[in-house]
């Protein structure tokens, strides 16, 4: 188990953040968006945008705090949250082009 992972498990949970994103996969559900639509995003509903903002928000504080704690390493961390949002993303799909 890495450090980062160790934070985790005992510092700071990441189930904020895997709960907002879910609620933005939902909302991109609910709008019809399709996988390559959302990488080009120039207006999105009300609800999106917020919740687009809580998540990096979140994101942001959970970086802050590993950063606190001497273990933050750029790739690392970066997989780590991609990694925990690919989980939902497949529970959450959007359809393909």
């Amino acid at each position: 188990m890495s450090k980062l992972e160790q934070f985790v498990s005992v510092v700071h949970s990441v189930d904020d953040i895997i709960d907002e994103y879910r609620n933005m996969r939902q909302i991109m559900q609910r709008e019809g968006y399709t996988e390559s639509q959302i990488s080009r995003l120039f207006s999105f509903p009300q609800d999106l945008a917020i919740a687009r903002h809580n998540i990096q928000s979140k994101i942001s504080d959970f970086k802050s705090s590993v950063q606190m704690y001497g273990i933050f390493d750029e790739q690392e961390f970066t997989d780590y949250i991609e990694g925990k949002l690919k989980q939902v993303d497949k529970e959450y799909p959007l359809s393909e082009d």
